[in-house]
């Protein structure tokens, strides 16, 4: 569960809950990580293809962006 923060104080009304691929994809992710890197450890932990893997994390990454926006 992610609770956005402003101001230092929690946003109680805007609580984010995430599946078991977003649970992974935020536990993998760090500024020097690459969308194929991160595909990668998708295959492996979740024998999915390559192709769902980079779909999965983008979409991911994409609704992040918006809701940080």
């Amino acid at each position: 569960m992610l609770v956005p923060l402003a101001s230092n104080v929690a946003q109680m009304n805007e609580l984010f809950t995430m599946n078991e691929t977003g649970r992974f994809i935020w536990g993998n992710i760090n500024d020097d990580t690459t969308i194929e890197e991160l595909a990668e450890k998708m295959v492996e932990a979740f024998e999915v293809s390559p192709e769902i893997a980079r779909s999965d994390i983008s979409g991911f990454l994409e609704k992040m962006s918006k809701m940080m926006s």
